[in-house]
């Protein structure tokens, strides 16, 4: 099982593990939502930038939104799951708004999508923050 997270615009200044550079909101409570769900080895990151990136891989802050999707894109991120050996996992959970899903959904069609109808970011924090204590 895999998990994956959308990046963030607010960012550590420096070159940090992924999964310490994010600092929006929605990121952080995402990715402690995804740590009760796996190991941070499991858990990836798409990010404007690198694309599609394991949480533990050092990465330099940088200032690039996601953009439009295009099939360009979606080659690069299929490589990179391959790359990976993550493009034929079994379950693959996206913890994403749907700007982000658009571009992981043609890589895992049958990815489990809880955040898909929980509206904007403050009520997809909600309901993982609910999950959480439900787990913990």
């Amino acid at each position: 099982m895999i998990v994956v997270l959308q990046c963030s615009a607010k960012k550590r200044r420096g070159i940090y593990p992924a999964w310490d550079l994010y600092r929006g909101p929605l990121f952080t409570v995402s990715f402690r939502y995804a740590r009760m769900l796996a190991e941070p080895k499991d858990i990836y990151i798409l990010s404007g930038k690198y694309g599609l990136i394991r949480s533990l891989r050092p990465i330099q802050s940088y200032d690039q939104r996601i953009g439009e999707f295009t099939e360009e894109l979606e080659q690069r991120y299929r490589e990179q799951a391959m790359a990976y050996g993550i493009l034929e996992e079994s379950r693959v959970i996206l913890l994403t708004g749907k700007d982000y899903r658009r571009h992981l959904l043609p890589l895992w069609p049958d990815a489990e999508t809880p955040l898909e109808g929980k509206g904007g970011m403050v009520r997809m924090m909600a309901w993982m923050n609910r999950q959480r204590k439900e787990i913990s």
